[in-house]
Order: C-alpha cells, then sequence, then structure tokens
C-alpha cells in the first residue's frame, strides 16, 4: 500500500531507473570496450541509491535492502510489465514507451501522477530555449550547436549527465547528427519534450540543436506535456 507522495516518488524513481538500466544494458552490449568497464548501473535521489549490477545475469539492489535477480532474457518482460503498470496508474493520453528512458529516469518521474494531458504541437526551432546558467538561451547560443557549426571537439558544460554510458556532451550531440541524419525526426516518436505552454525544452536539447543544424529554422513537431498539482490529489483517492 503507498500511503504518501514521498513513497510514490520513491516507488517511480525505482521503476523507472530500471527501465533506463536495461536500455543502457543494449545500448552498449555491443561495445566491447564499454561492456569491459560497465558493469554496474547507479542512481541515486536523497536516500536511495540503485545498483544495478550486470555479471551473469541482472541483480538489482536498492539501499542494501530490496535485492532481485534477473535473467537477461526476462528484461523485455520486466520493462513491459513497468510500463503497463505506468500507463495504468498514471491514466496518460499518451504511452510513456515515447517518453526517452534517461529524461524519464533522471527526470519526468517526478511528473508522472501530475501529467493530465499530452498533444503534439508545431513550433520553429527558434521559438525554443534551454536554460543555460540560470539564463534563458536560444539554440544558435548553446554549446552544442557551436560544437556543431565548428565541426570540432569543444568544451561543453553541463549540469546534469543525461548521455549514455561513457558518452560526452560532445559525442552525444554528434551521435544524435548523425542518427537524425539515418532516421530522421523524431525516432520511435520520441519527440522533443516542453511543459504547458513554455517553450523552454525539458528534453531534446541534442536533438533541436541537430534539427536547427542541419534545415535551419523550420517547423517542427513536439510534444507539448500538460500537467497539474490537483491532478495528484485525484490520484491519491485512490489509495
Amino acid at each position: 500500500m503507498i500511503n504518501n507522495e514521498k513513497e510514490v516518488n520513491t516507488f517511480n524513481f525505482i521503476l523507472s531507473n530500471i527501465i533506463n538500466s536495461f536500455n543502457e544494458f543494449n545500448y552498449w552490449k555491443k561495445d566491447e570496450e564499454k561492456k569491459k568497464k560497465f558493469y554496474v548501473y547507479k542512481n541515486i535521489y536523497k536516500d536511495i541509491l540503485i545498483n544495478i549490477e550486470f555479471a551473469k545475469k541482472i541483480n538489482i539492489n536498492i539501499n542494501n535492502k530490496v535485492k532481485m535477480d534477473f535473467e537477461y532474457d526476462q528484461m523485455e518482460t520486466i520493462k513491459n510489465i513497468i510500463y503497463m503498470f505506468f500507463e495504468k496508474e498514471c491514466n496518460t493520453n499518451f504511452s510513456i514507451k515515447k517518453i526517452d528512458t534517461m529524461f524519464l529516469a533522471n527526470f519526468f518521474w517526478k511528473k508522472l501522477y501530475y501529467v493530465e494531458n499530452a498533444k503534439i504541437d508545431e513550433i520553429k526551432i527558434d521559438d525554443l530555449y534551454v536554460v543555460h546558467q540560470g539564463k534563458d538561451t536560444k539554440i544558435l547560443n548553446t554549446k552544442y550547436y557551436e560544437a556543431l557549426e565548428k565541426g570540432r571537439k569543444i568544451y561543453i558544460p553541463s549540469v546534469y549527465n543525461t548521455n549514455h554510458y561513457g558518452e560526452t556532451n560532445f559525442e552525444r550531440v554528434i551521435n544524435v547528427l548523425e542518427s537524425i541524419k539515418k532516421y530522421k525526426y523524431p525516432l520511435d516518436s520520441q519527440y522533443i519534450i516542453v511543459y504547458n505552454n513554455e517553450n523552454k525544452i525539458r528534453d531534446g536539447q541534442h536533438r533541436a540543436c541537430a534539427l536547427r543544424y542541419l534545415y535551419g529554422n523550420i517547423s517542427i513537431p513536439i510534444m507539448r506535456i500538460y500537467y497539474n498539482k490537483a491532478r495528484y490529489n485525484n490520484f491519491y483517492k485512490k489509495i
């Protein structure tokens, strides 16, 4: 029985990180160099420490209190069960599978029970912005765009590391650029995300920079996710 907001957030944090750890494993398992180095996925939120070790099988350890073991061929089944749980409990009108798992595990898990609606919108890339060093910053003025424009590696500072394991900020934006060239945008219906009626990018800065570099100031589809705290209170009526 979940009794309060802290327990809901703890539960969402753990499940979201399990999904992301499985995706990370699938992403790097073909890279022998990374495979040799990467054995433990770690993430921490307040007093919750998650260790997921990929050895002969998957060992999940949460604060040395909850321990679970899984075989590799169970990953997809476990992921789908978690997604089904999220979509049933959150009652969203879109599939949470469309949310990038790194964004889900690092940020969006906090919003899951606040979401009330989502829609696809069209917007010019130059109308989007990110926050850098406390200031609203247009895509053209970001370090990610500068790296693409100069065509060489530059130092790109970042408060949050939401890259794949072992991937630098520069490598991330180059990999996203190549992905868009090959697979177009959006890949797997994973749109750039903004909240409510803001134009601040919550997920997808790399994609926005790559699209701006490749195609100029075009109109692109994005996902607007609407949420409010009143919906969270409605959730508690079910508990």
